[in-house]
């Protein structure tokens, strides 16, 4: 007795997430092998999904479908990963005949897998810092800290303002040259949160530096020689005191870019950028031994 009069094949996909998603169940088809029936399909999973699948019929030439059906093997319910699926209906376990418009309908819930705890280092720049290391773990939420330098150590001979020196004491005059320096340093820390899974906000908050100085040649009054070289400390344009930021970052698979910006006062503000990657800090350094003797 051949159980299906007629071949007619439907696929729905029913998504449930935080957010939603546009998915594919493909190549639907099913046949009959016995007295079962095998629904053969494709899905599609993006990273940290997993479907549950359910299959149900119908006998109306999809009006209506019964189910989810439950003697069903093979792929069905938790789906972990993408490719060819198939799922086989033992058809007289659960219906004593089969008559009608056969079809079928195969139904997924997408859901987001729990998140690991993961750990990330970066290396940061910044306009004005050309070292910067990051350090961070993250779940949902996770914190991270970071620290920004340009290995500048000058030290200003005096003090001035955006047109001369302020507290000039030498025995010549001075001529401003081209030539600037920065120095840079910063302490942050703050949280991250995960708003999807490839997509990262942070927050953060600490200690900031920023100095410029401006370079001047010294020269006699007597023969205009040029007698020194000094530097004074723009106390316009340098900063000391709390810094924040703001960013994002992206993950690309196991590797994540970040953008953002940072302000120390909110006098002085600059766009930053660093490229890094994700890391099992467990697997990557072993998990820490209990100094307990639990037998004790």
């Amino acid at each position: 007795m051949n159980l299906i009069n007629k071949t007619f094949t439907t696929l729905v996909l029913l998504i449930i997430c935080l957010n939603s998603f546009s998915q594919k169940i493909k190549n639907v088809a099913f046949k009959q092998v016995g007295n079962s029936i095998v629904v053969n399909y494709e899905i599609n999973l993006p990273e940290l999904r997993i479907a549950y699948v359910d299959l149900y019929v119908s006998l109306d030439g999809g009006r209506s479908y019964n189910g989810p059906l439950k003697q069903v093997t093979g792929d069905i319910s938790e789906i972990c990963t993408s490719g060819k699926k198939s799922i086989t209906w033992h058809v007289f376990d659960e219906y004593e005949k089969l008559n009608g418009h056969v079809s079928f309908e195969v139904r997924a819930k997408l859901k987001c897998l729990p998140f690991e705890m993961e750990s990330f280092a970066e290396y940061n720049i910044s306009g004005t810092s050309t070292i910067g290391l990051t350090y961070g773990e993250v779940k949902n939420i996770g914190w991270y800290g970071r620290v920004k330098t340009n290995g500048g150590f000058t030290i200003a001979d005096y003090k001035a303002d955006d047109t001369r020196i302020l507290d000039y004491t030498g025995e010549g005059y001075y001529t401003f040259t081209n030539e600037v320096k920065h120095n840079r340093f910063g302490i942050t820390g703050g949280l991250v949160y995960r708003v999807k899974p490839v997509f990262y906000l942070y927050a953060g908050a600490g200690f900031g530096s920023r100095a410029l100085y401006w370079n001047a040649k010294e020269y006699s009054i007597l023969n205009s020689e040029e007698i020194g070289d000094i530097w004074a400390k723009n106390v316009n344009n340098s900063f000391l005191g709390g810094e924040i930021e703001l960013g994002m970052m992206f993950r690309i698979k196991r590797f994540n870019i970040s953008f953002g910006i940072n302000s120390i006062n909110f006098k002085f503000y600059e766009a930053n950028a660093g490229i890094g990657f994700f890391f099992d800090r467990g697997k990557l350094f072993g998990e820490p031994k209990s100094i307990l003797n639990n037998n004790d």
